[in-house]
């Protein structure tokens, strides 16, 4: 619960509040956790909504009487949330908007700050001892609610986000500071500010996940100052419906009296990510069919003639020569009935070639360049070999203007985390972008997208299926005019 503290005046009334009274925002692309930021960057577009209801964020009590005031009572805000992700860079949108906002002396809604906010991944927490981001959010002074849900002026937050997979469960942390237009108020002189968020969550095998969060600031100028120190607690949970679309829903209420800490608060989001779904889509790898078996018929053996002998000459010549004795006719038994065996299902394996060799490593079948050998990685890390491959892939692209667009695919075994494995896939898919033009072929001719798991060759996370399914496929998506390309 919140409350501010205040002398009594004449007038009797409570003064107009500059302050934003909404503590919580909806993080833009944590897959665990329902308030703290973690560094999980799904690759494409991601889009979302949370309603929320919040109950007495901001109260006035009258240190003579101790008359309770809500100067905010009741609000529902709806955020309405986009993104897109490239590489290790997030950019997204937050627009919040308020159908309900009631308190003492006004009533109704309005639109609140709208945010701008950006992060960028330093540590992939699949390589490294732990996760490491950097995130920047602006806060545009668009707020048009009469109550105060809103700043007067330009705020900001400059946070550095940390996370780290234990088993299950990734645990998150955010810390860093805000910066809020100055307000002067009867027991506070609010200002800019420490923030912290920490969270972890439990991941249900993909499917679902449960949450705790806890999230707060305090004043730089005066960190003992509980009117400046708002905290609250929020626990919560998601279900995927599907591969691309997940709800969520959390409660939570303050753990101190700071502005902004409420008395009650619940939230209900849905999102949708682009690549979050691409594992719902078909495969647009080369399948070889298996060759139907042909039906084996044991075909019956022809019994082999039986010849007669001959007759034995006759032992006593007056009398007549016996018959000569004719051997029966044996016939063939009957043929069984065929064997069939049935075909196998059809696997997905590789596209392969029988052109590409040493002399020629890069060679073109279908939609894609196919390597001798493929590129590899130690870790996040590109290693000699794969770098060898890399310069074939630029030898060849820089010969071949007629190539104008290559999506760069990473992928991975599918054996881990999905959203640890998004990443590295993204990573790796990062790092040949890079390569590629440090080599000097045109940064506008290709780009990357990275799909983990989602895109396996085989079936299986064994030794043997993880070295075909962790990959680096190269798509044309773009033939110069008149090229013979297909």
């Amino acid at each position: 619960m919140l409350i501010l503290a205040a002398l009594a005046t004449a007038a009797n009334d409570v003064p107009d509040i500059a302050v934003d009274g909404q503590l919580y925002r909806p993080p833009l692309d944590a897959e665990h956790t329902a308030w703290t930021d973690d560094t999980s960057l799904i690759p494409g577009i991601r889009a979302g909504a949370v309603v929320g209801w919040v109950h007495e964020p901001v109260v006035w009590v009258w240190k003579d009487t101790g008359e309770r005031v809500p100067v905010v009572a009741d609000a529902v805000a709806l955020d309405v949330l986009a993104s897109y992700t490239f590489w290790r860079i997030r950019a997204g949108l937050d627009v919040p908007l308020y159908p309900l906002a009631s308190g003492e002396g006004a009533e109704g809604g309005g639109v609140g700050d709208v945010a701008l906010d950006l992060k960028g991944m330093l540590l992939d927490r699949k390589s490294a001892p732990l996760g490491l981001a950097l995130s920047f959010r602006a806060d545009l002074p668009t707020g048009s609610t009469s109550v105060p849900l809103s700043s007067d002026g330009f705020a900001y937050e400059l946070a550095v986000v940390a996370d780290r997979r234990v088993g299950p469960i990734l645990v998150a942390a955010n810390v860093g500071t805000r910066g809020v237009p100055a307000v002067s108020l009867e027991n506070v002189e609010v200002s800019d500010q420490l923030l912290w968020r920490v969270g972890a969550g439990y991941d249900g095998g993909g499917r679902w996940g449960v949450s705790a969060d806890f999230a707060g600031y305090a004043l730089w100028s005066d960190l003992g100052n509980a009117a400046g120190a708002p905290a609250e607690m929020m626990v919560g949970g998601w279900y995927g419906l599907s591969n691309q679309l997940r709800v969520s829903v959390g409660a939570g209420t303050g753990i101190s009296s700071g502005i902004g800490a409420s008395n009650g608060r619940a939230v209900v989001g849905v999102s949708w990510a682009q690549g979050r779904g691409d594992a719902a889509k078909p495969v647009p790898t080369a399948v070889v069919a298996a060759k139907p078996v042909p039906t084996a018929v044991v075909a019956a053996k022809p019994a082999p003639a039986v010849a007669a002998k001959p007759a034995p000459a006759p032992a006593v010549a007056a009398k007549p020569a016996p018959a000569p004795a004719v051997a029966p006719v044996v016939a063939p038994p009957p043929p069984p009935a065929p064997v069939v065996v049935a075909a196998p299902p059809p696997i997905y394996v590789p596209v392969a070639t029988p052109t590409a060799s040493a002399q020629t490593p890069v060679v073109v079948a279908g939609n894609k360049l196919v390597l001798f050998r493929p590129v590899s990685f130690d870790g996040a890390a590109l290693s000699l070999d794969g770098a060898k491959q890399l310069e074939a892939v630029a030898r060849y692209l820089i010969a071949h203007p007629e190539i104008e667009s290559v999506r760069v695919e990473g992928h991975t075994s599918g054996a881990g985390d999905p959203s640890d494995e998004l990443s590295l896939a993204g990573s790796r898919a990062g790092i040949v972008l890079e390569y590629l033009g440090e080599k000097g072929v045109d940064s506008s001719r290709f780009y990357a997208a990275g799909y983990g798991g989602m895109r396996p060759l085989v079936p299986g996370t064994d030794v043997g299926a993880r070295s075909i399914n962790e990959r680096i496929e190269f798509v044309v998506t773009k033939w110069a005019e008149g090229s013979e390309g297909r």
